[in-house]
């Protein structure tokens, strides 16, 4: 097939492209030097929020990658009461396999306190992206923001998304380059056999307790590589409720580690603390069933977790369970296993911790009843290595599994039963 010529490329883009843009005009800025992620922070008192904040350049699946890829300039500033905290992450130049190059990629984070207006700020920058060319040309995408702030004023909490696109050039094989229109929230930009490029959604919300913003600049779908690249995320975000701590904590029914099909430590169904804690309600979720693989399965997954602060001491769980676990059609069938993980902090007192409410059903291996001894091991040859109530701690988090997994097979594969992790800082660290 003939090369097209440069009038019939530019009248197919012409057609293809829309005619009118939304998006607002934003100035390229200069490629950032490559650095190592930067934190500063001003001596300001704590406040009563939780702030958490997060973005990146780019992120890549799909295609010629099939796991997702390693994010660009990928910043966070997790939970914290601090106001004056800034985070920075940037790349100068950065090759992404199954997009093509991004120049000049910045993310900043910020948590300020201004005039009685509390915020957490996410802002990342793209310079150029210039996406791999093919036979008919080369797309450059330059002046990329996106800005998400979720804030606190004395009317109550808000959040503002915000996105702005530069301009968008076509640059084919043979002839001048090209300033084509840029996309629309309606209307994406397709460039034939190249790319398809969309504007990203920016998203907003606000309640009584809380906002949340996120914003994303652009969505390009490759043609070539038959890859999807998210372009510049920024994410904000604030919650009331902080009084002595901060908590973290995840729960699950299950957990699975280098199993076959299977990411490393998968959890489902996965319950994540919020760090502000759940203010006395009981939070949770269940799964009926699920397959691991052909030969395992696992019935009525449940994870919980509940937090209570008063002006004398704070309480907290997670507790994952699990009903009913069957490997091999009844080679190993184990019934009833809960962790439970649980930490008390009295006022101007350390941190305890502890497994009440960790227990375990029954457990038979080709339908004969097992039992743990002393060691709290039971190895069922050529089939599995049981280990009763793992537990880990360090001076902040504690962690409980009810029953620990190690298949016999060569693969190494473990599945944990029933997880729960536990813990907390002072607020204002």
């Amino acid at each position: 097939m003939s090369r097209p010529t440069l009038r019939s490329t530019v009248l197919a883009l012409a057609v293809a492209l829309p005619l009118t843009a939304t998006s607002s005009v934003a100035q390229s800025a200069a490629p950032a030097p490559a650095a190592a992620p930067a934190e500063r922070a001003a001596a300001q008192p704590p406040t009563p929020y939780a702030l958490t904040a997060r973005g990146f350049g780019s992120r890549v699946a799909g295609g010629e990658v099939p796991v997702e890829s390693d994010t660009t300039a990928f910043q966070r500033i997790g939970c914290t009461n601090r106001a004056g905290l800034t985070k920075q992450n940037s790349e100068a130049e950065v090759d992404v396999p199954g997009l093509g190059v991004l120049s000049g990629v910045v993310t900043t984070l910020r948590t300020t306190r201004r005039n009685g207006t509390v915020a957490s700020t996410s802002v990342q920058r793209v310079a150029e992206v210039t996406v791999a060319d093919n036979a008919l040309g080369t797309i450059t995408i330059e002046g990329l923001r996106a800005k998400a702030r979720a804030f606190h004023n004395k009317s109550g909490f808000h959040a503002k998304a915000q996105t702005e696109i530069g301009r968008l050039v076509f640059t084919p094989v043979a002839g001048p380059e090209q300033e084509l229109p840029l996309p629309s929230a309606n209307q994406p930009a397709e460039v034939p056999g190249l790319a398809t490029i969309s504007v990203g959604p920016a998203n907003t919300n606000q309640t009584a307790k809380g906002s949340v913003a996120q914003a994303t600049t652009l969505i390009v779908d490759v043609v070539p590589s038959d890859t999807r690249a998210i372009i510049g995320l920024a994410r904000a975000k604030m919650n009331s409720g902080v009084q002595e701590l901060l908590f973290r904590g995840s729960s699950a029914g299950i957990r699975a580690h280098a199993l076959e099909g299977l990411l490393t430590k998968k959890r489902t169904p996965l319950t994540l603390m919020p760090c502000q804690g759940t203010r006395g309600e009981l939070q949770t979720k269940s799964i009926a069933a699920v397959d691991l693989t052909d030969a395992i399965a696992a019935g009525a997954l449940n994870s919980a977790q509940k937090t209570t602060q008063t002006r004398k001491r704070a309480r907290a769980f997670e507790r994952g369970s699990v009903a009913d676990f069957d490997l091999g059609g009844g080679a190993l069938v184990i019934e009833d296993v809960v962790a439970q993980a649980n930490m008390i902090k009295p006022r101007g007192q350390k941190v305890r911790f502890n497994a009440k409410g960790t227990t375990i059903g029954s457990i038979t291996a080709n339908g004969d009843p097992q039992a743990f001894d002393e060691t709290g091991v039971i190895e069922i040859p050529g089939v599995a290595r049981l280990e009763a109530k793992v537990t880990d701690r360090n001076q902040q988090t504690f962690s409980v599994v009810g029953v620990r997994i190690t298949l016999l097979d060569g693969s190494g594969a473990v599945i944990d039963l029933g997880t729960a992790k536990i813990g907390g800082k002072r607020s204002g660290l």
